[in-house]
């Protein structure tokens, strides 16, 4: 990431807007002249490629001229359809970006959003002749690609029953990872240090997974831009860690759609250091820009809560006042992220906070003092709306 200049341009195809992305088209993306060569992507300074063949279809990531993630399998299993067979190339587009953008809040005051993208449009050879696009990009600090299914005859709807999607990390590689029975969790197991092979065929595996791979490559496998798709989890499967996506709570498959309809994106994080891995901007630059138009509410700011999970504290109204009494005092502005939701508790759950609007209004009535600002009185009321605050202000 660092040293990268953003020079706000697109280049689409093979028309390159700027002296810094001008080459040869070859050294951009190799062509494959069958279908058992490679198609590569390289990123803008050469650190990162995704390799591609469709016979298997499957990939490799390569980072500073080493393999990190070996062979691995693509593609996606449809219900109450005949596996996908054998593709061939049909279209193909690429370009390359480089932009930056100022985030409402984050880690840097400007996002760089650099890389070099591929999209293959495919058809099987023979069968249904199904159509699927594989759309790839390379940053200088990873890779990425996602499914696009175009609208055709025949797939107006469908339901994904399985992803085929590997990740075969290289060497056996040592991973930080937390595990899971089932896919109904808090999502907040610990991230045990432990090789590829030690982890347990049963074990369903909840992303971000760091590894170590060779003296100096860090990859983290994650997800990005999640939309109308089933979440990402992995189990293991020999050396290799594959898809295993949430299930729909119906039984219906794991993904229920029409088409056109698009995966979330498949990441590989790649650094040298894991430090590296905090500061990259990849997962931003991978997701849909923000849907809200005014966001000059949103602004940084403390948080607490209480510690329910200890058992220790009793989950009443006087609980919560106390707590809110106290960021008064500290300067604290919007001083517990649980009110929205605590204060909304359902009958007979055993919880005991305000049930009703008017008991809301009297309880923010009793600890507003004069310091209080209404966005902490509106956070207070929950869903009683920001214009019942107006009175507590």
């Amino acid at each position: 990431m660092t040293g990268w200049i953003c020079k706000g341009a697109v280049a689409v195809g093979r028309v390159r807007l700027l002296p810094l992305l001008l080459m040869v088209a070859t050294s951009l993306v190799a062509k494959a002249q069958a279908p058992g060569e490679e198609v590569r992507v390289r990123s803008p300074e050469g650190r990162a490629e995704i390799r591609v063949t469709l016979r298997p279809f499957s990939y490799t990531v390569r980072y500073r001229e080493e393999t990190v993630i070996e062979a691995s399998s693509l593609g996606l299993a449809f219900k109450g359809q005949a596996a996908t067979g054998e593709f061939k190339v049909v279209g193909r587009e690429e370009r390359s970006v480089d932009i930056s953008s100022k985030p409402v809040w984050g880690k840097t005051g400007e996002i760089c959003n650099r890389f070099r993208e591929l999209r293959l449009d495919l058809v099987e050879a023979s069968g249904p002749k199904r159509r699927m696009s594989l759309r790839m990009r390379a940053y200088d600090d990873g890779i990425a690609f996602r499914y696009e299914l175009p609208k055709q005859r025949g797939m107006e709807e469908f339901v994904v029953d399985r992803e085929l999607t590997g990740f075969r990390l290289a060497g056996n590689a040592q991973i930080w990872a937390s595990t899971y029975k089932n896919f109904r969790s808090a999502y907040e197991e610990e991230y045990r240090r432990q090789r590829v092979s030690e982890v347990a065929d049963s074990a369903l595996i909840g992303l971000p997974v760091l590894a170590e791979i060779g003296a100096h490559a860090y990859v983290t496998l994650m997800e990005a831009d999640l939309e109308d798709w089933a979440g990402l989890y992995l189990r293991r499967s020999g050396s290799s860690l594959l898809a295993s996506l949430s299930p729909r709570t119906d039984g219906n498959g794991l993904v229920k759609a029409s088409t056109p309809h698009r995966s979330p994106w498949r990441v590989v994080m790649l650094a040298d250091r894991p430090g590296d891995l905090v500061a990259s901007n990849l997962i931003e630059n991978l997701s849909e820009a923000s849907r809200i138009r005014d966001t000059r509410w949103i602004r940084p700011g403390k948080m607490m809560w209480d510690h329910w999970w200890s058992g220790d504290v009793a989950m009443e109204n006087g609980t919560i006042e106390r707590y809110i009494a106290f960021a008064g005092a500290m300067g604290i502005s919007v001083p517990v992220d649980r009110l929205a939701v605590v204060w909304t508790v359902r009958q007979g759950d055993g919880g005991h906070y305000a049930s009703s609007c008017a008991d809301r209004h009297a309880a923010a009535a009793a600890i507003c003092k004069g310091a209080w600002r209404s966005r902490v009185v509106v956070a207070a009321l929950g869903r009683c709306g920001p214009g019942d605050a107006a009175g507590h202000a």
